[in-house]
């Protein structure tokens, strides 16, 4: 007999649209004490006229100890990463406040972005 081994598993897409520099979550994923998370992203990122494009696949680990905070063990990119322009950013934060993971996106100052972002991931506890 076999049981699932994972708390939680699940693929979110989310559309978003960032107008400026400023690093933008996308959304969360919460961590309790003593789980480890696998989570890998594909992103595809363009504005209106097709002169700014950036395809982004990122992985991640992150764990929690008991009584500890949310850690990044390891962060592989896509290399190269295919971008017309080096602003556009695209990251798993470990935020250690809310004890959760931020997928985050970074557009261009004064520049409408339009992004798609799928995430797949595998929470073990």
């Amino acid at each position: 007999m076999q049981s699932n081994i994972f708390k939680d598993s699940s693929i979110t897409e989310r559309r978003k649209t960032t107008a400026d520099a400023t690093p933008v979550v996308s959304h969360s994923i919460n961590m309790s004490e003593g789980q480890a998370v696998k989570i890998s992203a594909q992103v595809l990122a363009k504005n209106s006229d097709e002169t700014v494009l950036a395809d982004f696949t990122v992985h991640g680990t992150f764990y929690r100890s008991t009584a500890g905070d949310v850690t990044q063990l390891n962060y592989q990119s896509s290399l190269p990463e295919n971008k017309t322009d080096d602003g556009l950013a695209f990251d798993f934060v470990a935020d250690t406040v809310s004890q959760q993971i931020d997928v985050q996106l970074t557009g261009i100052a004064a520049t409408s972005i339009k992004w798609y972002i799928r995430t797949e991931h595998y929470i073990l506890s």
